[in-house]
């Protein structure tokens, strides 16, 4: 056969310098200084996270009001009837709960020494909300959750023990209409959590007394802890540069991943997830030999992988209220891995093909995404979240050459509608 007609010699992995001419690899040291050099980054991303040493010290309040200082050395989620201990220097001083008023740490968590049944002994509880009833959480002496309420004019606490709860809260607060604690429905709505008796207590305050406020008892500066679930479709359009072909299937896939929402008291937020995507879509190119008409062929590239990704993102909401609008953005970085992706060439006079695995141009990725979406807080007091978000992220850290003169990195970006909720 003629040098002209031969076929190319059978490759087992194709790649993108096979399916255009005249691209070169860059030095794998580069690559590798890169690769290091991002993860560097990332690692330090993940460091901004968390929250600074706060460097004030404990404290704890008499029942004259003096306040003494130092550093607390039991916990605070202990059984309520435990002494409290603070530390100053190398002396420990130890407190009953009805010895001080309370204890606590500056913007974090503070405990309140509160009489607990008529006849009923001082106990260490948390203060949740404060209103015309008032809502505390403790620790019986099993190391077991319990939340307390506090009627007005009372002078002590009563306790919701969770196996009659809704027999003590009927009795407690059954003279609201709009609680009817006979009703599955009202056991749903309001469950034994923080949350769910905190939503109840509000229910209630704004029922029986509009015009007073309930204040919530969360500490300055404190993080509220989301974790969620999420799930959608996506379409992707790859770029390989100057010479690339143009899709000719877009093939809409999926994702779903896992997010831990961080938030202080403002409507800045930071969201990490942890997202698995399938990745999918086709390619042709017909290349034309100037010269020897018989070397003309039609190349098709079947793009199919899987790349995990792991943004970090900040978040900020636009409104308030049961519709919460908000946008978020952030760098972010794919690990792609499960490659199923081929390149098929057809010679068009020949009536003969070749198909190849095609090689991905890196494991590694790295970009930014951005989002818009709505929120939607639920009976539960759970969040429903709707977001659209586009995806844009360089999917080789090693350079590929076009010409001398010109050179740019593989890419794709992502159109992406997602669903899921945040507990």
């Amino acid at each position: 056969m003629d040098a002209g007609c031969a076929k190319p010699p059978h490759y087992a992995r194709a790649t993108l310098s096979d399916w255009l001419p005249n691209r070169t690899p860059s030095s794998h040291a580069i690559y590798q200084v890169k690769k290091q050099l991002l993860l560097a980054i990332f690692f330090s991303l993940l460091g901004l996270t968390s929250r600074a040493q706060n460097k004030e010290k404990d404290f704890v309040v008499k029942a004259n009001g003096d306040t003494l200082r130092g550093t607390i050395r039991n916990s605070f989620y202990r059984p309520g009837r435990e002494a409290a201990r603070l530390q100053q220097g190398k002396t420990t001083l130890q407190f009953n709960p009805d010895e001080i008023a309370g204890y606590g740490r500056p913007y974090k968590q503070v405990l309140v020494s509160r009489q607990v049944g008529a006849k009923g002994a001082p106990e260490f509880v948390r203060p949740i909300a404060l209103g015309y009833l008032s809502l505390y959480a403790g620790t019986n002496a099993e190391n077991e959750l319990r939340f307390y309420v506090q009627p007005a004019d009372s002078a002590y606490l009563v306790e919701i023990a969770p196996q009659n709860a809704m027999l003590t809260l009927n009795r407690l607060m059954g003279d609201c209409p709009a609680l009817d604690f006979g009703a599955e429905a009202t056991r749903r709505r309001f469950p034994y959590s923080r949350r769910g008796m905190l939503d109840l207590v509000k229910t209630y305050n704004t029922c029986r007394q509009p015009a007073q406020p309930t204040r919530v008892m969360e500490p300055k500066g404190a993080l509220v802890f989301r974790f969620g679930v999420k799930a959608g479709l996506h379409a992707s359009r790859f770029n390989f540069g100057p010479e690339s072909a143009s899709p000719v299937n877009f093939k809409p896939s999926y994702q779903f991943g896992v997010t831990l929402n961080m938030q202080r008291r403002s409507r800045f937020s930071t969201q990490i997830e942890l997202n698995y995507l399938s990745l999918k879509n086709e390619f042709e190119q017909a290349v034309i030999s100037p010269s020897i008409i018989t070397s003309s062929r039609a190349v098709t590239l079947a793009l199919d992988y899987k790349q995990l990704q792991l943004p970090i993102l900040l978040r900020y909401q636009l409104t308030n209220g049961p519709v919460r609008a908000f946008i978020n953005a952030g760098p972010c970085a794919g690990f792609n891995f499960s490659n199923a992706s081929t390149l098929k060439t057809k010679y068009v006079y020949l009536n003969d093909s070749q198909t190849s695995p095609y090689q991905l141009p890196e494991s590694i990725s790295a970009g930014f995404v951005a989002g818009a979406g709505l929120l939607f807080k639920i009976p539960t007091g759970h969040l429903l979240s709707l977001e659209a978000r586009v995806d844009h992220l360089y999917d080789g850290l090693r350079k590929s050459y076009a010409a001398e003169s010109d050179f740019q990195n593989p890419q794709h970006t992502s159109f992406r509608l997602d669903a899921g909720i945040l507990f």
